[in-house]
């Protein structure tokens, strides 16, 4: 992959990736011969022995699409509000589609009627993984300060 190619899910170890890959293939019904779960050195490979016929490739396809598009509209957007720099201002994290969108200030006076408002007051940043597990992190600990926003 290249730093201009943006990926559909990371993960931190290996086998969430292969679990993920497979419980999507039994889902999808993507035959397993195109799915590399790991390295032959490692003991990770799964090899299948017996002769299978493979599926016609247009079916195949649209099997990986279906998987891919299930994982991409599995994403969750929803910001996390805490405390400000000063009494009078909230801080904002915005998380869109699952990756970190950008972070800002908000007037604590400010009465948000949208939580999707909350996307103008932040200033964007690039995402990647250390940000993504970093958010992971806080939310799982601190619960109280997500708020969910709908799926656009």
């Amino acid at each position: 992959m290249s730093k201009f190619q943006s990926c559909v899910e990371s993960f931190n170890n290996f086998h969430d990736g292969i679990n993920l890959l497979r419980s999507l293939s039994e889902q999808f019904g993507i035959n397993n011969k195109f799915c590399n779960y790991g390295t032959v050195n490692n003991g990770d490979f799964v090899q299948i022995t017996e002769p299978t016929i493979l599926p016609e490739i247009q079916q195949h396809n649209q099997q990986v699409q279906m998987a891919l598009d299930f994982l991409v509209m599995n994403k969750s957007s929803f910001a996390i509000i805490d405390k400000g720099r000063s009494s009078d201002e909230k801080s904002c994290v915005w998380i869109e589609n699952g990756q970190f969108y950008g972070m800002g200030y908000i007037s604590a006076e400010n009465a948000i009627t949208d939580f999707s408002e909350i996307k103008e007051y932040v200033k964007p940043y690039r995402s990647n993984n250390y940000i993504m597990h970093l958010i992971n992190v806080f939310t799982e600990k601190h619960p109280h300060k997500v708020m969910k926003i709908e799926n656009q």
